[in-house]
């Protein structure tokens, strides 16, 4: 019987605003593997991140199921994924309101 193999790669550029260089070389892999965890947590595959000073780029791999997609994109596309955080350059990632 036959079968079918979908895979959906998506790439995500994120910036950092007016494309100020905020992103500092000493802790940039840290960040990086900060994101990769944050995909992961959305039940995403983290195929590549990387970037440069002032953008992220984010390879993803998902699923073919319309929920998990539709999960995983709209909180990476989203800015802020569940529960809110963000990094800051001591590379330290914080848990704050929205």
């Amino acid at each position: 019987m036959p079968s079918t193999y979908t895979s959906l790669l998506h790439h995500l550029v994120f910036s950092t605003k007016y494309r100020e260089p905020l992103i500092d070389t000493e802790w940039r892999s840290r960040f990086h593997a900060y994101l990769a965890g944050t995909v992961k947590g959305l039940g995403a595959v983290p195929m590549e991140v990387g970037g440069v000073s002032d953008h992220v780029h984010l390879l993803v791999g998902m699923g073919a199921t319309p929920a998990g997609v539709d999960r995983a994109v709209g909180s990476a596309a989203g800015g802020v994924p569940p529960p809110a955080t963000f990094w800051d350059a001591s590379g330290v990632a914080h848990r704050r309101a929205i």
